[in-house]
């Protein structure tokens, strides 16, 4: 992948790329980008991943809409799981248990950085990885729906790693296919639990997408060299007048951008992105993010200040001392609070 190019210019050549079906006999699994003791961690578990994406759907959020499975189904392949989880304490029940399988293999801290992330999206991008990794198979936002037959652009026997790209970001997390045991996915979950650990904020492009969301998944692509055209296999378009995303494929074979649509958000129009969007116990990641409130240990402001119904400060941890600031005057001042915090609580730093 020619990360070195401009988002533009690789986002165009993926209509000439793309392919619609990996091959029987290659992997797109770049070994020498796994760390060797990952790589040892998953033979001795025996979590080493095979060919094929398990016919399941995974999805989670504050309830599921009529379209994600019934509307869906009729596209799938028959015998087709369906794994929403609706709630708060059943995705975090699900991170304390993906959590404790992942520590056996050398990922620690991913329960911990879940519950240090304020905003209800970043938490579900972090589990999204963990479970994909764990059972294998398709990751849908819950506002999708399946418009076309899968079979027509996905092969459950020889797919390994499947997403869609999307204009200026490239990279997208709202539809993701994975093989079971991917190494990805646990390379993904340790990228996020890093920049939660070190409360991090800023990168070269300074996003709010660079903590968990597509810049993040880019940053680690860049960096282990994982994402191939045939991983890319369809492309996201936000249509702002009615509020709907819809994934086509990228392939080129009829001369046409928008090759076949696949799936679309809010196929009943249900308003289901306007609503869940404006959920009002989610918490804005834009505001958290342009506020400098993230991560629990930090204020917060009015309507976004606590985490789990608990202050602020019953969050602060060695790791607290990381926060950094990028620039205001306001947010140094929060920040000098947070120091105090630490202090006042006998919270020394970390030794790095």
């Amino acid at each position: 992948m020619p990360w070195q190019k401009d988002r533009e210019d690789i986002f165009k050549l993926l209509f000439n790329h793309s392919q619609i079906h990996q091959p029987a006999n290659v992997s797109t699994i770049n070994w020498a980008g796994v760390p060797d003791e990952m790589v040892q961690a998953m033979i001795r578990e025996k979590k080493m991943p095979q060919k094929g994406i398990n016919n399941q759907i995974i999805g989670a959020g504050p309830w599921e809409p009529n379209s994600f499975e019934t509307y869906s189904n009729k596209f799938l392949p028959n015998g087709t799981n369906y794994m929403f989880l609706q709630g708060d304490e059943k995705v975090e029940e699900s991170v304390k248990f993906l959590s404790q399988e992942m520590d056996k293999l050398g990922v620690h801290g991913a329960y911990d950085a879940f519950k240090m992330l304020r905003a209800k999206a970043f938490k579900i991008d972090l589990w999204r990885w963990m479970a994909l990794w764990y059972y294998g198979g398709i990751y849908m936002d819950a506002k999708m729906a399946f418009t076309q037959d899968v079979n027509s652009w996905l092969n459950f026997k020889n797919d390994e790693f499947v997403m869609c790209a999307a204009p200026h970001m490239f990279t997208n997390n709202g539809f993701l296919a994975m093989t079971q045991y991917h190494p990805f996915g646990l390379m993904m979950t340790k990228n996020i639990i890093d920049k939660v650990e070190n409360r991090y904020y800023m990168n070269e492009e300074y996003t709010n997408l660079n903590i968990t969301g597509p810049d993040a998944i880019r940053s680690e692509f860049i960096r282990d060299h994982e994402l191939t055209w045939y991983n890319l296999r369809c492309y996201m378009d936000l249509d702002d007048k009615n509020h709907k995303w819809r994934i086509y494929t990228a392939d080129n074979q009829n001369h046409a951008d928008k090759a076949q649509l696949v799936i679309e958000s809010d196929p009943l129009n249900e308003n289901n992105y306007m609503k869940m969007k404006s959920c009002p116990t989610c918490n804005n990641y834009v505001k958290l993010w342009d506020e400098h409130s993230v991560y629990c240990d930090e204020p917060g402001k009015a309507g976004q200040s606590t985490c789990d119904g608990k202050d602020w400060t019953q969050f602060l941890e060695s790791n607290s001392w990381n926060h950094d600031t990028y620039g205001s005057d306001n947010n140094g001042k929060e920040l000098d609070i947070v120091k105090a915090a630490l202090v006042a609580r006998n919270i020394t730093k970390p030794h790095h």
